[in-house]
């Protein structure tokens, strides 16, 4: 899977070389329902393969970048952009190149009026990206706005996720203990009445971690 991965990343790397922001907020827009569809279902993977299978995550989060360069950009592309940028902060230590792709994405969520993605896209730009350079203070009105418009529009999987990472950012900042097992309390009832089960499980260890602080 190691191989895989990176000649994924090569190939994406290389399509994108040489391309400023204006080449890729100016790629013309997808038109073939196909592509469109498959840029839709690997969207929805992406969060799925991320909780449960990262080495999956890696690759889903290439091709929709190869798609995108090969066939248009469409509204779903904005979450690969900021996962792509994720992925060059964490993997590859690449702080300026993750920035600049998740900087990309919400710029391009502006163009396309992609309201319907904003909440994906400040998900993974406030969990993956943006404290890699500012205080993880900055993230949390960012992550408490992406869950509720998450939940505005259907979107229950990124609601409850962006959730979990303003619970998790918040113990990190040091915010009052009792406050954040508050936070955590609500989250994981949350996780509960929409059963994200999955969610709920990798949840619950940092809810146990801040109740054996509190003794």
């Amino acid at each position: 899977m190691r191989a895989i991965i990176k000649e994924e990343f090569l190939k994406t790397k290389q399509l994108l070389e040489g391309k400023t922001n204006d080449d890729l907020l100016s790629l013309k827009a997808m038109e073939n329902s196909r592509k469109i569809a498959a840029m839709q279902q690997l969207n929805d993977l992406i969060l799925f393969a991320f909780v449960a299978r990262q080495k999956e995550y890696h690759v889903l989060v290439f091709k929709t970048i190869q798609i995108s360069l090969c066939h248009g950009m469409c509204k779903e592309a904005t979450i690969g952009l900021a996962m792509y940028g994720g992925l060059l902060i964490q993997y590859f230590n690449d702080i300026e190149g993750g920035y600049r792709f998740g900087q990309l994405a919400m710029s391009l969520v502006e163009k396309l009026q992609a309201s319907a993605c904003l909440a994906r896209v400040y998900t993974a730009f406030h969990t993956f990206i943006n404290s890699s350079s500012q205080h993880h203070r900055v993230s949390l009105e960012p992550l408490k706005l992406a869950s509720q418009v998450a939940l505005r529009v259907g979107d229950v999987e990124y609601s409850v996720m962006s959730a979990r990472q303003y619970c998790i950012h918040s113990y990190q900042c040091g915010i009052e203990l009792s406050t954040v097992e508050k936070f955590f309390r609500k989250g994981c009832q949350q996780m509960e009445e929409h059963k994200q089960v999955v969610v709920l499980k990798i949840t619950l260890p940092y809810l146990q971690t801040v109740l054996n602080l509190m003794g």
